[in-house]
């Protein structure tokens, strides 16, 4: 019997606008309410989550930056994977050389060197994408995303002598050549792992994975493998989708993990994840 729904958010439980449509909002409160624990398993950070949930007043376990962060229903934080300063430097070092910019996810939010780059790049990729003025780009982002930063950084050493647990690193550039060279680069630092995001890297510490945090989870609160759907699009939810038989993936997922997926539901853009969802607790019954 299920008794755990597990999803990742960009791709899958939120819409075509990068939103948590009402549809989504009303089955994870309506399986809390029958019973079912319901987790988000997202890449994204604590705040950039906590401003989607916020609206619905929606308050569930949240698995967080790829797998470095567990906080509970009370926003208290259960379980951390971070990335220590000799690594921080080194990768910085690499990513910098190839002009990288570079923003962090970290216990005291977040960091970024050269904040305007970043943000204007996702303007630029946003303005192309959907087809808007550079106006509503900047206004799309400011909505559906999270880019207030903390803190600049100006010199590594000075911010990493006094630095917060830093649980995610991203970097972008310009061109797959630069890419493809920092991915070979960073094979050379022990135990984290590179996920490549279009013209861009995430980083986190090797153990930092969705499916060895909701392993964490699970053992936790007492619940089989087999207890669990988990629903994915990308390859950061790979590792949920070989250890848990029942993995969804929609139509718009990555080629890779519909193959490992034991389903494939409708697009994202059809609130599928929130339809399959409704339709499990509809044949399970209230728990």
């Amino acid at each position: 019997m299920i008794r755990c729904f597990v999803s990742d958010l960009d791709g899958t439980l939120l819409n075509d606008c990068d939103s948590l449509a009402f549809e989504s909002a009303a089955v994870i409160q309506q399986s809390i309410q029958k019973g079912y624990e319901f987790i988000i398993a997202s890449g994204r950070s604590r705040q950039s989550v906590e401003k989607l949930l916020k609206p619905y007043d929606i308050h569930c376990l949240r698995i967080l930056c790829n797998g470095a962060l567990i906080v509970d229903a009370d926003d208290h934080i259960l379980y951390t994977r971070a990335i220590d300063e000799v690594r921080i430097k080194a990768m910085a070092s690499i990513l910098e050389q190839l002009h990288f910019d570079i923003q962090l996810y970290t216990s005291k939010g977040h960091a970024a060197r050269n904040s305007q780059a970043i943000f204007q790049r996702f303007v630029e990729i946003t303005e192309k994408k959907r087809k808007l003025t550079e106006k509503q780009a900047q206004d799309y982002i400011k909505e559906h995303f999270y880019f207030e930063y903390q803190e600049h950084i100006t010199d590594w050493n000075s911010y990493l002598s006094d630095a917060p647990f830093i649980y995610k690193l991203e970097a972008y550039c310009d061109d797959e050549e630069s890419l493809h060279q920092a991915v070979e680069e960073l094979k050379k630092i022990d135990d984290i792992d590179v996920n490549i995001v279009h013209l861009g890297v995430e980083i986190t510490d090797i153990q930092a994975q969705k499916g060895i945090a909701l392993d964490w989870l699970m053992q936790k609160m007492k619940f089989t493998n087999e207890e669990a759907a988990v629903f994915g699009d990308g390859m950061n939810d790979r590792m949920m989708f070989e250890r848990y038989p029942y993995s969804f993936a929609p139509q718009n997922a990555s080629t890779d993990i519909k193959k490992l997926a034991a389903h494939i539901i409708g697009s994202h853009k059809d609130q599928s994840v929130a339809k399959t969802i409704r339709q499990m607790i509809e044949l399970q019954g209230e728990l």
